[in-house]
Order: C-alpha cells, then structure tokens, then sequence
C-alpha cells in the first residue's frame, strides 16, 4: 500500500484470526470517516455497512457513483449548465472517496480566452475536476469537484478550490504566452538535449527517423510530401516548451495549437496534434491522412530502433509501450482504409535504421530484425481482428495463410469469407 496500514479487521464467523501485518495485528474494530466518523467500528454482520454510512464511509462503490452522478444533475439543472462527461475521471473518484459530495466552482471567463485544451487537462489531470459546457456547446467558466465531506455550508471548499484553480490557470496562461514567443522551427535544434531513449539518442534523432520514415510512405500513397515532412520536423517540437514539461499530457496537442497560432498551414497543425494517436485501441486515430502517415511512421521509427538494439517485449512487460505502438499501426492502417504495404514499411524503415545506427545487416551477420518485427505486427493483427473486431480464430487464421501485406484487403476477405460460410 502507498499509505500506512491503521488496522486490519479480520474475522471467521465472529471469531478474530490473528496476525500482524506491517506492525498492524488484526481485530475486530474498524473506523469511521476521520473527520465525521468513530474511531472505533465494533465488527457486526447484520448492520455492518449501514453503521459505517452513519460514520462518514459508503461502503458500496455503485452507491458512491450514483451520490457523484445524482449531485451533479442537481447541480448542472441549477446553474443552467451540462456535464462534460469524463468515465475515466468518474471511475477515479468513485474509488477516490468514502463519502463524495459534488460541489459547483467558478473561475474567471478570461481564462476562457486560452485553449479549451488547457483548461481541460488542469482541471483533469492536475485538480480531478469535470468541465461543463453551456447551451451552446462551449465550455462555460465552471467546474465541478467532488469533495470527500457531507457538505460545504459555509463555502471554504469551493472557496480553496476556486483559489488553487485559478493559480493553475495562471501558470498555464503564463507558459502559453511565454511558449508563443518562439517559433517551434526555431526550438528544433534543442531536441538534441532531450533524450529518446538512452541507446536510440536523442528526440533530435528521432524526429530524423520520423521525417525519413514519413516521407517513404507519403512517396508511395502520393500524399503531400511537403506537408508530411514539415509537420514530421516539427511533431515532437512542443517537448522543449513550459506548457508540455509542466502538462506531459498535452504532448503533440500543444505543438499542434502553437503551430496553427504561428501560421504553420492548417493540414501541418492538424496532423502535429494528432501524431499521439490512437493512444489506445479505443482511441480514435488521426483525422488527416497527412496525421495517419505521420503516427504510423513515429510508431515504426520507435519498433524499429527498439527492436534493433534488442528491446523487445517479452510476456506481460512492455515499458516502451511498443504492443500499443504496433497495435495504432494496425488501427490506422484498417480505419484509414489505408493501402499500404506494411511489410514493405517495415523492411525499408528497418534497413535505413540498421545504415543510420551502422548495424549489422542480416547479410553481414547482424540479427534479422525485420523478419521479428513483421512476425511481432502479425500477432497485434491476429489481436486487433480476433479480440477487437469480432472475427473469429479460425476466419482470421484462414485469411492470413494468404501471407497479406495490405490491411484494408485482409478486412475485406474476413467479411467475404464470414458470408460465404454461412451458405451451403
């Protein structure tokens, strides 16, 4: 546990089983809420749960979530405003409090002048506040914050919340105004201080690898090849400014709002702030095929050099997050209905890296990295039709006997051959 251990309750029937733990021995008494409860619970099984609620602590987590939903109603109704719904942020405060109390704050409109994705991430990821949006769709100058208390009569919990909020947002108008001072062309140069990854190098060298990468497979799609290569420059940029080192969150979403607000063209913007993703299978991917290109080259890059200095995963650790790299590839590739020929990406990404870094080739006696990193992508394509799109094992094994290169196809097939096996 992060936090001590104050007591443990631990019975078999009405009988105590004794023994200590972290200098704690077990008993029969539990405790209250530390400010509205009892220090002492005596153990009992028919009102064990009601007594803890009159002590300041709602045993049941489905209670706790609806106390959380049915305040904010009441509390969204009365101020004429609407919850921006965050299920992450809601499940983290069910679990985060024993007796949670919605409470409204509010904070200056002219902080409404900076971007809405600033004052998200302070209120989300730095406060654990809910945003809310008026009738019109726009974020209004409220939050909502979940106290651990049965009520604020007297207002000092909004009062502090309010407080501490808008020194928040002050420090991000601060970095924003600060950050906008320099062009990000003119930071690219001080990429080669921040460190990639100890034996891969620096961002510096990264974003080599990402413009090389994204130009191949612009080259191949006709796609742009002016905007890829200026936005894949720039992507990882925002890493050098205040707002990303003191928000890590807002990382490729800051370069993405600098780069439109220094004149970048809208199609180089828009892709810088969507190279992250999909941060996850449920994530959406880019917007832009320019964005699509760019994420799908930034995840190569990182396999590739991974898997060529011997970095890969095995079992249940993967701390470079390369299975989710591999697996946004796939993501892309299928939801973009993009026709590009992965294996063909793989092994010219993996043949410029082992030049780049002077490794040995295959040939030459060197580790034959492509051929891992295409059998690593087919175990996340084996994933993503099985587990994600509801294929099943047998479909997806007859389908990729046919050794496919082009994903778009292979989803194709799958859905052919689900048809076709339901006839005679």
């Amino acid at each position: 546990f992060i936090r001590p251990i104050r007591w443990v309750v631990a019975l078999l029937g009405d009988s105590i089983v004794e023994f200590e733990v972290a200098g704690v021995k077990s008993g029969a008494l539990s405790r209250g809420h530390r400010r509205m409860g009892a220090d002492e619970i005596a153990f009992d099984h028919a009102n064990y749960e009601e007594r803890l609620e009159k002590n300041g602590v709602i045993l049941s987590a489905a209670k706790r979530r609806k106390r959380i939903q049915d305040g904010i109603k009441k509390l969204t109704k009365a101020a004429g405003v609407q919850l921006i719904p965050d299920a992450a942020l809601l499940e983290d405060l069910v679990y985060l409090t024993e007796y949670p109390t919605p409470i409204l704050g509010n904070f200056d409109v002219k902080f409404l002048d900076l971007p809405q994705e600033v004052l998200t991430t302070v209120m989300r990821f730095h406060q654990r506040y809910f945003t809310v949006k008026d009738a019109e769709g726009k974020m209004a100058p409220h939050f909502i914050a979940i106290m651990n208390m049965k009520a604020d009569k007297k207002g000092f919990v909004v009062k502090g919340n309010e407080r501490v909020l808008e020194a928040r947002f002050n420090d991000a108008r601060f970095f924003w105004e600060v950050d906008l001072q320099r062009k990000l062309a003119d930071r690219v140069d001080d990429l080669r201080k921040v460190t990639f990854q100890a034996r891969l190098g620096s961002y510096h060298d990264k974003t080599i690898g990402v413009r090389d990468g994204a130009t191949r497979l612009a080259a191949w799609l006709k796609v742009d090849i002016d905007v890829v290569q200026r936005a894949a420059s720039l992507c990882k940029v925002d890493l050098t400014t205040d707002m990303v080192k003191e928000l890590t969150e807002l990382q490729g979403i800051m370069g993405g709002l600098y780069a439109a607000q220094q004149g970048e063209s809208p199609d180089v913007a828009q892709a810088i702030y969507d190279h992250y993703l999909p941060k996850s299978i449920e994530d959406a991917i880019p917007r832009s095929i320019h964005g699509q290109l760019l994420s799908i080259a930034d995840k190569l890059d990182s396999l590739e050099g991974c898997f060529g200095e011997g970095m890969i995963p095995t079992g249940s650790k993967d701390p470079l997050g390369l299975r989710r790299a591999a697996q946004g590839i796939v993501k892309i590739l299928v939801e973009g209905r993009l026709r590009l020929n992965w294996k063909k990406a793989i092994e010219a990404g993996v043949e410029a890296n082992q030049l780049v870094f002077r490794k040995k080739l295959p040939s030459e006696g060197g580790p034959d990295v492509a051929a891992q990193l295409k059998e690593f992508m087919l175990d996340r394509i084996r994933y993503y039709f099985r587990d994600v799109k509801n294929f099943t094992y047998d479909e997806v094994s007859a389908v990729l006997a046919a050794d496919p290169d082009d994903l778009p196809d292979l989803e194709a097939r799958l859905f052919a051959l689900r048809l076709v096996r339901q006839t005679e």
